[in-house]
């Protein structure tokens, strides 16, 4: 399975060590291909702290849609891939699940929904919704008005979560979205309400080359991201 083959692409447990002081010398880099989201939610806290550990890291981010990040990995072209893609991988990457993310809705701070009790897919759906283009996010959210009969009204379709939070709390709508866009020290202007019972929630893949090995500041990296029954062992 999907987590036989991750330990075996990233373990080889009580021989692999640091880097030698030599690597640690040089000039190294890890290239990573991800998504306009991930890129700006979720790799930056990463590679801050990874950077803390191996001062002289370098860090190349390629933005990619989801075909093009399994196809950079498996070329070699980066050394990884981070993904909310959830479609059967070819047969030459391997899907790795990262983190699980609850839907949350996304509101002005003064929104009336605040003041509701018990929310449901009904009232929600009484309020114009703004949704990220035709992606996964958005079919994501459909099919959790759909199961239930409900068919929500898009007011605005916009290209990335950063438009869309803008546009909320602006008040021309409300939006449904995977929890690690919302920080609520910086987005000051939203509120944030737990939906999480009527959406399925978004996984966060990383893909790794099934036919290449991964270098061991690579491995190093992955020991940041990984549940702990995959990391490397030291």
């Amino acid at each position: 399975g999907v987590s036989k083959l991750a330990q075996e692409i990233c373990t080889a447990a009580g021989s692999i060590k640091r880097m030698t002081s030599a690597t640690r010398a040089g000039v190294t880099k890890i290239r990573i291909a991800s998504a306009h989201a991930h890129a700006q939610y979720i790799l930056p806290g990463l590679m801050q702290k990874f950077s803390e550990r191996f001062k002289q890291v370098q860090f190349e981010l390629v933005r990619a849609t989801p075909e093009q990040i399994l196809s950079l990995v498996a070329s070699g072209e980066v050394d990884l891939g981070v993904t909310s893609a959830n479609a059967r991988p070819p047969t030459d990457v391997v899907f790795v699940s990262y983190r699980t993310w609850p839907r949350i809705l996304l509101v002005p701070k003064k929104h009336s929904l605040l003041r509701v009790k018990r929310l449901s897919l009904s009232m929600l759906a009484q309020h114009p919704i703004i949704s990220l283009g035709s992606g996964a996010a958005t079919a994501n959210m459909i099919n959790g008005f759909a199961a239930h009969g409900i068919q929500p009204t898009i007011h605005l379709s916009a290209p990335d979560f950063d438009v869309v939070k803008v546009c909320v709390e602006r008040g021309l709508g409300i939006a449904i979205l995977p929890s690690y866009v919302y920080d609520p020290h910086r987005d000051k202007g939203l509120r944030a309400l737990d939906v999480h019972k009527y959406f399925s929630p978004t996984v966060t893949n990383i893909v790794l080359p099934k036919h290449f090995e991964v270098p061991q500041l690579v491995r190093e990296f992955l020991n940041l991201l990984l549940p702990i029954n995959e990391k490397i062992q030291e």
